[in-house]
């Protein structure tokens, strides 16, 4: 079962890397035949577009870093907890999120009320948990929709919420959705 699901991880991994991969490569050859033709901004805009093609190859890879630390033994997970201020951590996560809402036609509503506390959390990885639900929000709204991020604090508790409208998951793909390595159906196809 192990080693069906470490080909199955690599399969998804060749797969995820592969699209971003050839579009950066093509951007940047776009660009250095804009420049060579003296358009500059053309070959401004490709490069514009080949740096969105690195970011999602970087998240990727970090992707991959995360799951190696995860695949630890408990209790070896490295955690590098500190201070983190709630509000400041939705508000930035908001904001590196904008402009591919943007893009995508959805728009970002951001709550955040004052007086939210500061955790002692792993802010990195928190970040990346959040980025990583609102990235599936913004990819499954139809354009036109909105999705929308909050934070709240009651006692001890904090949360964030991350409400889209976009399908769902299927009833099929519920059970499994916190499975490891698991994907629905069309968890491929990218919007």
């Amino acid at each position: 079962e192990a080693d069906r699901v470490r080909r199955e991880l690599v399969g998804n991994v060749g797969h995820d890397l592969r699209t971003p991969l050839a579009a950066l490569g093509g951007y940047l050859e776009e660009a250095e035949r804009y420049a060579s033709d003296g358009r500059g901004d053309e070959a401004a805009g490709a490069v514009v577009h080949a740096r969105r093609q690195h970011a999602l190859v970087v998240d990727l890879v970090s992707d991959l870093f995360e799951l190696s630390i995860l695949e630890r033994p408990a209790g070896q997970v490295p955690l590098r907890t500190g201070p983190v201020p709630l509000g400041e951590l939705v508000r930035d996560i908001g904001a590196a999120h904008e402009r591919a809402f943007r893009e995508a036609g959805v728009v970002l509503k951001i709550d955040v009320p004052p007086g939210l506390p500061t955790l002692d959390a792993d802010g990195a990885r928190l970040f990346r948990a959040v980025a990583n639900v609102l990235e599936n929000a913004c990819r499954h709204t139809p354009a036109g929709g909105s999705v929308r991020l909050t934070a709240s604090a009651s006692g001890a508790e904090a949360a964030v919420t991350v409400e889209d409208e976009g399908p769902g998951i299927a009833e099929a793909d519920r059970e499994r959705v916190f499975e490891r390595y698991y994907r629905g159906e069309d968890a491929r196809t990218r919007g």
